[in-house]
């Protein structure tokens, strides 16, 4: 909390604004080695998160309205705003109620195969197959991996985080090898909290909200830097078409995936332009140099063991 608490008052002091990442909001308490980098955010965390920005006077804004107020090279003060990225069913249910609760708002940020297929992201389908086996030790890729514990297991986790997030092998072809390995079958959709995303009929009840808004994030989750310049703009552009059919709004936000400065590109920023996006939030918690400040807005991961 004290780091959220510097970085929040830091971005105040330099630009006026503040932008906060996290992913989903729950209320299980016990999640053995899965949830263990808090991608899900315990209720009470995320209430102590919205009860420290409302005591500062925190003036919160979606990220609609903080392009314009960038755009427009007026002072912006103690502007805060909140982002949901991949779009998990527990925003709705559980993130939405409290930052009502606070007179918060938010920008949540859906990618549409996840919504479309409730599916699970590469790293999550590692998450549940490490919890799951009963093995002790994973071989893949010429990298051994002890999983004699829930400890192990929890390293195993960050350890495949650290080794392959930015390797260019294809993440879900990996996901399916561990899951081979460690439960013998692929597992691509789950119903639990930890799990279960969006569907359109609610997507669009939180477009319609007001306070909330729904932006892209892509159609499959790629590291778009990875990609070649057609591959890109069909995740972009596809993204938003079908969010914007899917709501009957015209979704004009758009979110990296991943988020890191090795996750798009000049040509990433090219097609937005081309698509008429205006600006993008970062995952990373510094301005990015020779990068265009509405096109790598500055945003702190909440969720990864910062409490």
């Amino acid at each position: 909390m004290n780091q959220i608490k510097k970085y929040v008052e830091d971005c105040w002091e330099s630009c006026g604004y503040a932008v906060l990442l996290f992913h989903g909001v729950t209320e299980i308490e016990e999640m053995g080695c899965r949830n263990s980098n808090k991608k899900h955010l315990h209720a009470l965390e995320f209430k102590k998160i919205l009860a420290f920005l409302q005591s500062v006077d925190a003036n919160f804004m979606l990220m609609s309205d903080l392009e314009r107020g960038i755009n427009s090279g007026k002072p912006l003060n103690k502007v805060a705003c909140i982002t949901f990225d991949d779009g998990f069913r527990n925003n709705l249910h559980t993130a939405i109620p409290l930052l009502k609760d606070f007179d918060a708002k938010a920008t949540i940020y859906v990618t549409t195969d996840f919504i479309e297929m409730n599916l699970m992201s590469w790293i999550d389908r590692v998450e549940y197959a490490v919890e799951k086996t009963n093995l002790k030790l994973l071989e893949i890729y010429n990298h051994q991996f002890s999983l004699n514990s829930i400890e192990e297991k929890i390293q195993c986790l960050k350890d495949i985080r650290r080794i392959f997030k930015q390797n260019k092998i294809e993440k879900n072809i990996l996901a399916s090898e561990i899951q081979n390995k460690l439960i013998g079958k692929e597992v691509y959709s789950n119903e639990s909290d930890l799990d279960q995303k969006l569907n359109w009929s609610e997507v669009k009840q939180i477009e319609s909200m007001e306070d909330f808004e729904i932006g892209a994030h892509t159609i499959s989750h790629p590291s778009l830097s990875h990609l070649e310049i057609d591959d890109q703009y069909l995740e972009i552009y596809e993204s938003l078409k079908i969010i914007s059919e899917k709501t009957g709004s015209k979704i004009n936000l758009f979110a990296y995936p991943e988020g890191t400065q090795n996750d798009f590109n000049q040509t990433t920023i090219q097609v937005l332009k081309e698509l008429g996006i205006k600006s993008s939030p970062s995952a990373v918690p510094f301005n990015i140099k020779g990068i265009d400040e509405l096109y790598s807005i500055p945003r702190l991961n909440c969720d990864h063991e910062i409490l």
